[in-house]
């Protein structure tokens, strides 16, 4: 004892770290020391320890941990603390739709993406959750339905879904058209997103059906007027004299 012999290092270690966790809970408000903590590895490795069971704790350790609110299962605690951010964003929002990087709180919408990309391995009670308050499992989806049904109304309102490109209307709707033609993106339509838009007469190659349209315009002029000499100024067809020209 006078040279200072330590009986039990093991106690000794604990109230060493102890105190470093106090200290950090004072300071950062919780006991979730990161595993690879920069400024103290040692207190993120014994917390770590401590919760896997490598380190052992007595009973009354355990209940001194217990009483400055060390977390045993961080990921479950993280999740409901995710959970809770997400409920205060649908109800400021109206949505559970967080970005991915979202600055104000980009954890938040990481932990969204991730969910949904691990949507089969959730338990079915984290899934009832998430539904409960209206969680989107597949924004993509969501928004190309949103879209479509607009076209559907411009369809039934214009006669065709020939959006205009410079169109004040609905910008929104024309460049979501444009995109569906596009090679890139109509690689990753689906077979059914493809045939829904073919039932409502959309035009894959717009330069195309304009030539089809200006062609059938042409023949019925030669048999009105036994030629294909279409006048560029004429005021009865001008925009046929146009193309012609062209």
């Amino acid at each position: 004892d006078k040279l200072g012999f330590d009986w039990d290092p093991a106690a000794t270690q604990f109230e060493q770290r102890y105190e470093k966790l106090v200290a950090y809970k004072n300071e950062h408000g919780d006991c979730l020391v990161p595993d690879r903590w920069a400024k103290n590895p040692k207190l993120g490795t014994w917390v770590s320890g401590a919760r896997t069971g490598n380190n052992r704790i007595t009973e009354d350790q355990r209940q001194r941990l217990d009483e400055i609110g060390f977390v045993w299962d961080p990921e479950s605690t993280r999740g409901e603390r995710r959970y809770t951010e997400l409920v205060a964003y649908k109800e400021k929002f109206g949505d559970c739709l967080v970005p991915a990087r979202w600055p104000e709180n980009p954890k938040l919408g990481s932990w969204v993406s991730t969910k949904r990309d691990s949507r089969n391995k959730l338990p079915e009670d984290q899934v009832q959750k998430l539904d409960k308050i209206g969680f989107d499992w597949d924004p993509f989806g969501t928004a190309w339905e949103q879209m479509y049904e607009e076209l559907v109304a411009y369809k039934n309102e214009h006669g065709d879904c020939l959006v205009p490109r410079g169109g004040t209307e609905n910008p929104k709707l024309a460049g979501w058209v444009i995109g569906r033609r596009s090679r890139r993106i109509r690689s990753r339509l689906t077979k059914d997103q493809i045939q829904r838009l073919d039932e409502i007469g959309f035009v894959w190659d717009v330069a195309a059906y304009y030539w089809e349209q200006m062609y059938e315009q042409l023949v019925a002029y030669k048999n009105e007027h036994g030629d294909c000499l279409v006048p560029q100024s004429g005021s009865e067809n001008a925009q046929l004299g146009r193309w012609v020209s062209k």
